[in-house]
């Protein structure tokens, strides 16, 4: 007891919240600083020797007082070292040779001769500019057994309803046959249509409603799912189409319109809506192969809707460049799509033994003839191809081939020297939604890769990491994580590379990346957690916006663990690390240069998703975790942790709920769009899928599905509860692990609240749920898509029970 006292003396307060562990001294960047961050220290704690029981009285005292003063000597000897804002172990790692820097390229022939992309045999093809380009139309198949085709097709005669087999999964009107077409304001038809009714605008619409859960307030983030409060517009995740539903008033909540995308060659991830819900950008992806079918690409398209008429919608324009679609943003009338391009290296010479260069390159240079010849000059010399079609030249069914051409010449594209890795190109499109300007686009293309994207209302932030796995001289790898973060401003809708930024280590998501007051905070984890003994430290980098110079930093966060988790919310950033336990930093970011940790929680679980719920609380999606038998961490169901962040240096969880078992999942853990907080309700909605042990059986693994919807909170009086369920699955599908996964088509995955009213969405369904009395709608399920019948059962049939 009297140990303890003194303890208590050396180390100040401690309490159960505040406890540390073995997670090194956190400081402030500066090593030339005198002003103390934070100590950390955890004497071992041991029970008195039996020898030590005997001690009493003066003696004991003195004892007592020799501990003490040599506690306060270890403790100073720690301050100490906690001045130089590393951890012990921790060493700033040098850049690689020749870091990071960019130039321009002069030429078409500097450009080629930079990357060394020379192909030592391969078969030349028409050249990917100045020839024509046609839709590559391409079947998929999906498995049967996660589909509920059979409740909507005949499936007699088969065998189990839920055997094995494989459908196409063509999304089709309910009553296709019948259906009115929408137009277009150049071909025939822009797809299936059914409903009724007059669109255009949004008079009469939900006073109240949520849009999407966007990082940046003020930029409107690219989504499946988009609404103005009255009409909701979905793009299912089939990406075949575009259904348009009026959901407000309930009683009036209809489908009014259904548009079959793939008749103009797109497969659409996202969409964007204009503020006055006049035009809809839908995004996604397009493959194109030329007239003479010896080449292929791979193209992000961006298709502008006019949206006036909700029942009959107009494609207006699209655009399509060469890569993949990463994300999209939107700031007014413009909008920023960031794609990445990457080499086509097996359409030239793959199995041939061809070295891949540092950027994409390669090409056929030869005559748009289709004869086939060996050639090493065989080089791309040019930026991504693209091309711009009107509504005409997108219907595949006019078959009309259109040229496609470079985005920029030679000399205007920039790269990096030394990334150590392939790469490719990162291109920002900025597209015009202002009705005097339609459809013009504005590009700008960067040598790189493009990963992670951060977006505010000057600049573009798009990062990738980079892995150095050259040796040190003890034979060791090296543990080189760098990441790059490209940064490009927008320049009202005229996009521009500016610079670029390089860090120690990885970061995990976007919300490792913010900008605020001319300052942009970068966080990482550097180095492997799971070596033995671990190297990971985490970090925090502060870096002006326009000169590109390190204002600051906070390193060796964290020893042996990684982040899991960041949000930063003004002068305040909050960092969740994890491998054994979950410790919850607060970083004090309001000086630049001189950043520091406030305060850290330590408790069981992790946090993958941080939403501030006001200024003073902060909520945490993620994951219970209990201890294993070898030192490590089992994960659990989903927890929801509740933290009071108002004092910075003392954070305390005030509430915590755990959801299921081993399995539970809530697809708002990565996925922050399919969360849904209403802060004037404390409403809170999550997609989950639960699986619990079943009654009596204790065994680990032995866990299975119970439920798939959303689970409904509220969050009031510093507490949270569990109001409702909500789920569009059918109970016709069979019950155990083996159907886990439920049928995807109805799994809830986004949700919208409306005037005391829930909408929630899947594949299949809308459904309109009455938060007050705990019920659905009547008559206010609509039916988006449907699977489309075969006139028998796929040839492709097993009769496999999965």
């Amino acid at each position: 007891q009297d140990m303890a006292e003194v303890e208590l003396e050396v180390r100040g307060p401690h309490t159960k919240e505040t406890q540390d562990a073995d997670y090194g001294q956190a400081s402030k960047a500066n090593s030339d600083s005198d002003d103390i961050v934070e100590v950390r220290e955890h004497p071992a704690r041991f029970p008195p020797s039996p020898f030590t029981l005997f001690w009493s009285g003066e003696t004991r005292w003195r004892l007592l007082a020799a501990v003490a003063i040599v506690s306060v000597l270890a403790l100073a000897t720690g301050l100490a070292a906690g001045l130089s804002g590393k951890h012990s172990g921790w060493q700033q790692p040098d850049a690689p040779p020749n870091a990071f820097t960019f130039e321009r390229f002069t030429s078409c022939l500097a450009l080629q001769t930079a990357f060394n992309a020379k192909l030592e045999e391969g078969d030349a093809g028409d050249t990917a500019t100045g020839a024509s380009w046609q839709v590559s139309a391409q079947t998929n198949w999906y498995p049967l057994y996660d589909s509920d085709y059979c409740e909507y097709c005949n499936c007699s005669g088969r065998g189990d309803t839920y055997s094995g087999g494989y459908v196409q999964p063509m999304m089709a009107n309910m009553d296709m046959d019948n259906a009115p077409q929408a137009s277009s304001s150049e071909s025939k038809t822009a797809g299936d249509v059914s409903g009724g009714g007059s669109g255009g605008g949004a008079q009469d619409g939900a006073d109240d409603y949520s849009g999407t859960n966007n990082q940046v307030q003020g930029v409107d983030e690219a989504d499946v799912i988009k609404t103005d409060g009255k009409y909701l517009f979905v793009v299912p995740r089939s990406g075949r189409e575009l259904v348009i539903s009026q959901v407000f008033p309930v009683e009036s909540a209809r489908v009014l319109s259904r548009v079959n995308l793939t008749r103009y060659n797109l497969h659409a991830s996202d969409a964007l809506l204009t503020d006055d819900s006049s035009v809809l950008a839908v995004i996604g992806q397009a493959s194109l192969k030329n007239v003479a079918g010896t080449l292929y690409l791979s193209m992000a398209a961006v298709h502008l809707w006019d949206v006036t008429d909700k029942t009959a919608p107009k494609l207006t324009s699209v655009y399509e460049i060469e890569g993949s679609y990463l994300t999209a943003r939107r700031i007014n009338h413009l909008i920023y799509v960031v794609v990445s391009t990457w080499p086509s290296y097996g359409m030239y010479g793959q199995g041939r033994g061809v070295a891949m260069p540092n950027a994409k390159m390669a090409s056929s240079s030869s005559s748009s003839s289709s004869s086939s010849t060996s050639s090493s000059s065989s080089l791309r010399t040019h930026a991504p191809v693209a091309r711009t079609l009107s509504p005409s030249e997108a219907d595949v069914e006019l078959k009309m081939a259109v040229d496609v051409s470079p985005v920029c010449s030679c000399e205007d594209v920039s790269y990096v020297s030394n990334l150590g890795v392939s790469s490719g190109w990162v291109t920002v499109v900025a597209v015009s939604t202002s009705p005097d300007s339609m459809g013009q686009v504005k590009t700008t293309t960067h040598a790189g890769r493009g990963e992670a994207v951060m977006m505010s209302a000057r600049y573009i932030y798009v990062s990738a990491t980079n892995w150095d796995y050259t040796m040190l001289p003890d034979g060791e790898p090296r543990d080189g994580q760098w990441t790059v973060v490209l940064q490009f401003a927008l320049a009202l809708g005229s996009p521009t590379f500016s610079r670029l930024y390089t860090v120690p280590g990885s970061i995990v998501n976007q919300f490792a990346l913010d900008e605020h007051e001319g300052h942009l905070r970068i966080a990482t984890t550097w180095g492997d957690m799971w070596r033995d003994p671990p190297t990971s430290v985490s970090n925090v980098y502060i870096y002006d916006t326009e000169d590109g110079r390190q204002a600051g930093k906070v390193e060796g966060l964290a020893p042996g663990e990684r982040i899991y988790a960041v949000r930063f919310a003004g002068d305040t950033g909050y960092i969740v690390t994890f491998r054994q336990v979950d410790p919850l930093f607060v970083l004090d970011l309001s000086d630049a240069a001189h950043p520091l940790v406030r305060g850290q929680l330590k408790i069981p679980g992790f946090s993958e998703y941080l939403h501030p719920i006001s200024s003073s609380l902060l909520l945490g999606l993620g994951k219970d975790t209990e201890d294993d038998a070898n030192g490590g961490a089992l994960v659990l169901g989903v927890k929801l942790s509740l933290f009071d962040v108002g004092k910075p240096e003392k954070p305390v969880e005030l509430a915590s709920m755990i959801v299921g078992h081993r399995g539970t999942n809530s697809l708002a853990s990565y996925d922050h769009k399919a969360f849904l907080f209403h802060p004037a309700s404390g409403l809170l909605v999550l997609p989950m899928q639960v699986w619990e042990r079943p009654k009596g059986n204790e065994e680990r693994y032995s866990e299975e599905v119970v439920f798939d919807g959303a689970y409904l909170f509220y969050i009031h009086d510093q507490a949270i509860s569990l109001y409702d369920k909500v789920s569009h699955q059918s109970d016709k599908m069979p019950k155990g692990w083996r159907w886990g996964y439920g049928n995807g088509e109805r799994q809830i995955y986004r949700s919208v609240y409306m005037d005391a009213n829930l909408v929630t969405i899947s594949d299949r369904h809308v459904q309109i749920y009455d938060l007050a009395n705990k019920a659905k709608h009547r008559d206010s399920s609509l039916n988006l898509t449907r699977p489309h019948c075969l006139a028998q059962p796929p040839e492709f049939w097993t009769n496999v029970v999965y």
